[in-house]
């Protein structure tokens, strides 16, 4: 601030400001020059933006006219915009919400242009027409209820002979509407001092450098704002056109070169620069978890919104229950429900996690005093009392940036109140959506501390002045900008108008002006632009006309990076290979053939997931899970073999097709209902189409089962226990076919079309099959065993695929005597000689699972759906180069 504007404020003066980012830097820079003169207290000094002053004005004049109307707040504005338009019906309007606000915006721009409504009445575009067609009923709306919105107050103002009684200073516009200068030139007739600063130019020198990419870009541009703190300056500033998009990339480089302690902390908030970059409020995740909590106002939610609610920092009590509700969300997901209700949840909470169930328990009484509609004031102290009882933004210490975020998203909630004229009562359902369609468009930057460096967008460093500054991407793409034509507004009216954006000649003036109006602010400056942006080649702007210097020209500090730290200074680290746990004890292993299978596919995996624990919690589907989905086929076909015993009592069957398609029905909706609870329309609805896709496929199993050779069902789901190797497991066929000579067939259900015959076969990876299942099914069955086949029953898959010791059995069941060599293992050519492998091979995993063995060697394209790949760290082992495709396959 200089010495002009101090004493200015000093005056009396009220200074407006473009944006509320100028306002907060002017009150720091005021407080700082009163310190410096020696001041321990002074007055605050009338610093605020000019919409702030304007509406503060509106109100004040109100007094005086008994008539006048009453002020709508954004939010107000926005909904009845937005029930304008979603009440005209428009056609091919796909989404009325998106429409009102870019309709709301061109409304804010006639006025700003002081352009009349009925101008528009001459142009018979279909998008003007509408546009017209909603303004009037605006208008109407308005003066039914003699309110008026924001956009129109400059203008009322004049028209009520409004002049103010102190002297006003306008700072950081690049541009004064016309609206605006009609009123100032009001003003400025009725001998009101009204005085429009242009900021002093400062710049003594300007330089322009170009880098590789962005990254190097971000780089140097933090070395070299690290390195004129180094040197003493107090006012540094880093501009960055594309700001809001790029907030989290330039944050985290400058951090690592400002505040390298900061990367390694659990909360990274740095105090060496403010970063001016506004998002929307809902992005926050303080006011994300305040509607998750408000969600429960709902009866039901999903299990996805009660894990993150479990997981919240900022509802009471995670700091001691923090552990306690991980495991409570891995309960729940045990449970295959998708839906939970407060009750049901603190019912459950109330056993290990209590602070969370009293609170869930208070909820629910207080739900229960809800009355189905209500004006939005009257939900929004029923939402704060939903805050309250769950302990929002309790469960931790807050800093300051989400403080500031609390005391927004609790004024939004406060503005809500105001809509009970506009939308009227609600359902909760409709309240709760206008809260979040609030927090959504609300843009939000938490204000910070008085730092050196200050990062902040083009239009928030309007008005400011720095020691020296750096602006990024100034590149052809960025500078000139783009046009963007206002879409309800004829084209001829915006040229006749001149509205900004319009048009290529208005975006080269503005950028022209923004730019040079940049390198004005700063005794030092640099413009940079990268060559190089992922894959696009960007060249300078054209408005470049200042020197081209080398990167090796621009000061930089040379601190390195706390990565580059811990890089130099790693210490030399023993290398231990730990492949292997202590042995098993004897006794029976509960995990059944999942043993081998996963001892098979990945020994360390095998180990990890069966007796360290370590896998991820159950994934909840909206529908059915594929596990649940293969149980009900499972239990669907063991009661109906139960019943048809074999081919001759299957074939019976199907001979009143409709009649077995019935009792097929019958019995699939008894275990569906048995096995997944609905309670939901929108369940029941899937549970019935779960139900029609399984007769269906149990339908087409059954017609090619009776194209086979005779059997009898002899062992239908039976458990059983089986001894390999000292190793005691029980299993579970699903079931076995003895057949008219007397031989037995081993049969999978497989609900997975993937599933082959030749995942039994160890061809590419020696005593490593990718599927041991059913060969280890086979050996405790081998005295009579003929062959072994997967029942793949998929939606439109349903086959055998098998191997056995003879042809004819089943359509898709090879002989395996007969395969060729490459489709066999080696050395191991009949099928008698394939049980004798298969033997030596479960005996083998056996025997590696109970001693521990935990190599990290997992089967090609194991790794793709794994979890444990950061406690395995296979992605630090150097690559061997194996090809990861499978090779061989079903002949």
């Amino acid at each position: 601030m200089d010495a002009q504007l101090y004493q200015v404020i000093q005056s009396g003066a009220t200074l407006l400001t473009a944006t509320r980012r100028l306002a907060h830097r002017l009150q720091l820079d005021y407080a700082g020059h009163a310190q410096q003169e020696g001041k321990k207290a002074w007055l605050t000094p009338n610093i605020l933006t000019l919409n702030t002053w304007l509406s503060e004005s509106f109100k004040q004049q109100r007094q005086i006219f008994s008539s006048a109307p009453r002020l709508l707040n954004d939010l107000q504005t926005q909904a009845i915009w937005e029930t304008i338009v979603t009440q005209s019906n428009i056609q091919n309007l796909l989404s009325p919400a998106q429409a009102s606000r870019t309709a709301l915006h061109s409304w804010q721009v006639l006025h700003q242009y002081q352009i009349p409504l009925q101008q528009l009445d001459h142009y018979d575009s279909k998008e003007v027409q509408v546009f017209t067609k909603w303004s009037k009923e605006f208008i109407h709306y308005t003066q039914q209820r003699n309110v008026l919105d924001m956009a129109r107050v400059p203008t009322w103002l004049h028209q009520s002979a409004f002049v103010p009684k102190i002297e006003l200073h306008l700072i950081g516009f690049d541009f004064i509407t016309p609206s605006l200068a009609q009123l100032i030139a009001y003003w400025q007739n009725e001998h009101c001092a009204v005085h429009v600063h242009d900021m002093p130019r400062i710049n003594s020198s300007t330089q322009v450098v170009s880098f590789n990419d962005t990254d190097d870009e971000l780089q140097a541009a933090a070395r070299w704002a690290r390195y004129q703190i180094e040197t003493g300056k107090q006012r540094i500033g880093v501009v960055a056109s594309n700001l809001n998009s790029n907030a989290t990339q330039i944050r985290r480089i400058f951090s690592s070169i400002l505040a390298p302690a900061s990367r390694s902390s659990l909360y990274e908030y740095s105090a060496a620069f403010s970063i001016s970059s506004s998002s929307p409020l809902m992005s926050y995740p303080l006011a994300y978890h305040a509607l998750l909590c408000l969600q429960l106002i709902q009866e039901k939610n999903s299990l996805e919104i009660w894990g993150q609610l479990f997981r919240s920092p900022f509802i009471a009590g995670y700091e001691d229950e923090v552990n306690a509700r991980a495991l409570l969300d891995i309960s729940m997901r045990q449970e295959c429900r998708d839906e939970w209700t407060v009750d049901e949840v603190a019912q459950l909470a109330n056993k290990s996690c209590l602070l969370l169930g009293q609170a869930l328990q208070s909820l629910d009484a207080l739900q229960k005093t809800l009355h189905q509609r209500a004006l939005p004031s009257e939900w929004i102290i029923h939402f704060n009392r939903i805050l309250s009882t769950m302990g929002w933004a309790q469960g931790r210490t807050l800093f300051s940036e989400e403080q500031q975020t609390r005391n927004k998203f609790y004024e939004v909630l406060a503005q809500l109140s105001a809509l009970d004229e506009t939308v009227g009562a609600v359902h909760s359902v409709d309240a709760l959506q206008l809260l979040r369609n609030a927090c959504q468009q609300v843009r939000f930057a938490p204000e910070s501390n008085d730092y050196a460096l200050n990062i902040v967008d083009v239009e928030s460093a309007a008005g400011m002045q720095f020691d020296a500054l750096w602006v990024l991407g100034v590149h052809a793409g960025e500078w000139p900008s783009v046009p963007e034509p206002d879409p309800f507004i004829p084209m001829e009216l915006q040229r006749k108008h001149a509205l900004s954006y319009s048009s290529a000649e208005s975006c080269l003036l503005l950028s022209k002006q923004k730019l040079q109006r940049l390198v004005d602010s700063a005794t030092e400056v640099i413009l940079s632009w990268p060559q190089h942006n992922k894959d696009l080649d960007l060249r300078a702007s054209s408005l470049l006309h200042w020197p081209v210097v080398s990167i090796d020209s621009v000061p930089r500090s040379n601190i390195s990076t706390l990565v580059q730290d811990l890089v130099i200074a790693k210490p030399v680290l023993e290398t231990i290979t730990d492949i292997q746990l202590p042995a098993h004890p004897d006794g029976l292993i509960k995990q059944g053939a999942r043993v081998f299978e996963l001892q098979s596919r990945c020994a360390f995996k095998s180990q990890a997931e069966l007796r360290l624990y370590a896998k991820s919690p159950e994934a909840v589907q909206p529908g059915i899970s594929p596990k649940v989905r293969g149980k009900l086929i499972h239990h669907v076909l063991q009661e109906l073999w139960n019943n048809l015993k074999d081919a001759n009592g299957l074939r019976a069957a199907l001979e009143s097709e409709a009649m077995l398609r019935a009792k097929i029905d019958q019995i699939t909706s008894k275990h569906a209902r048995s096995l997944w609870v609905t309670s939901s329309l929108h369940q029941q609805r899937l549970l019935q189409i779960e139900v029609h896709v399984a007769v269906d496929v149990i339908m087409a199993l059954l017609n090619e089962e009776s194209r086979r050779e005779f059997f009898s069902v002899i062992r239908n789901e039976v458990s059983e226990l089986f001894t390999i190797n000292s190793v005691q497991i029980r299993i579970q066929p699903d079931r076995l076919d003895q057949l008219q000579d007397g031989s037995q067939l081993l049969i999978d259900y497989k609900t997975c079309e993937g599933n082959k015959a030749s995942d039994w076969l160890d061809i590419n990876q020696p005593g490593r099959p990718r599927s041991p299942q059913l060969p280890l099914y086979a050996l405790a069955h081998s005295e009579y065993l003929c062959g072994i086949a997967y029942a793949v029953i998929a939606p439109g898959t349903t086959e055998f695929r098998g191997i056995a010791n003879r042809d004819g059995i089943a359509s898709n069941i090879k002989n395996y005597d007969k395969r060729r060599p490459n489709y066999k293992i080696a050395k191991v050519d009949s099928w008698s000689q394939l049980l004798v492998h298969w033997r030596e091979v479960m005996s083998a995993l056996a025997n590696q699972f109970t001693h521990g063995i935990a190599t990290v060697d997992p089967l090609p394209n194991e790794c793709q759906y794994c979890t444990l790949t950061a406690l395995c760290r296979i992605k630090e082992q150097i690559a061997t180069g194996v090809d990861a495709d499978e090779e061989g396959g079903d002949e």
